[in-house]
């Protein structure tokens, strides 16, 4: 081999080098930056996560909450009706007792 195809060679290696170099520095940043995406997006899927799972709890505490609401509402409801029925049952017996009593007394006063 010449000197010159040697030369051109050693030219050949250094290029091949500092290439591979060039490569490696490229290679290193692109992944710091595909770490530097996925935490970001690691952190942006934790914060969504986060808004949805509070939005949905929030609706579930208003969904519970209208439930109680309701329940209480037919409960009062209902509990109305049974006190309404309970004094009209009331004053059927009474008027009814009183009416035997004056029939009794009509008796009493016949013989």
């Amino acid at each position: 081999m010449s000197k010159s195809e040697i030369s051109k060679l050693a030219e050949t290696v250094t290029w091949f080098e500092e290439s591979l170099k060039k490569l490696n520095n490229e290679s290193k940043e692109l992944s710091s930056s595909i770490v530097q995406l996925a935490d970001s997006l690691g952190k942006q899927i934790r914060q969504e996560s986060k808004n949805l799972l509070d939005e949905s709890v929030k609706k579930l505490e208003e969904a519970y909450k209208e439930s109680v609401k309701k329940l209480e509402e037919a409960y009062k409801e209902k509990e109305r009706e049974e006190i309404e029925k309970s004094e009209k049952l009331g004053k059927e017996n009474y008027d009814q007792a009183v009416k035997e009593v004056f029939e009794e007394i009509k008796k009493i006063v016949s013989r």
